[in-house]
């Protein structure tokens, strides 16, 4: 059995995810293992041993995110306005799925 990824550099992108702008690029924290699970309701992701839920219409956006070494927040499909895509990449980085690569 392998241990998780550490979460390298965790504090600092916390310290850092309330100034992203749309403009940043992010992307999936490498050696991230994820399951993915949607149904009709809400998507969810088995990861770090935690189950982590997203609703239903964010699911787009997830498979998005966690599908690309990087993109620009902006760029994130789906039924999300600019406000919900801030609020996804936020929300990705806390749960220590993706990292912002911005300078």
């Amino acid at each position: 059995s392998t241990s998780p990824p550490l979460l390298t550099g965790q504090m600092a992108q916390l310290a850092a995810v309330d100034r992203l702008t749309l403009e940043d690029v992010v992307g999936l924290r490498p050696g991230v293992n994820y399951r993915l699970q949607a149904d009709g309701n809400s998507t969810s992701l088995d990861c770090f041993g935690c189950k982590i839920t997203f609703a239903h219409y964010a699911a787009e956006a997830v498979r998005f995110a966690l599908n690309r070494a990087s993109f620009i927040i902006r760029d994130l499909p789906g039924d999300l306005d600019d406000a919900g895509r801030l609020t996804l990449a936020r929300r990705l980085i806390r749960e220590g799925l993706v990292v912002a690569l911005s300078p």
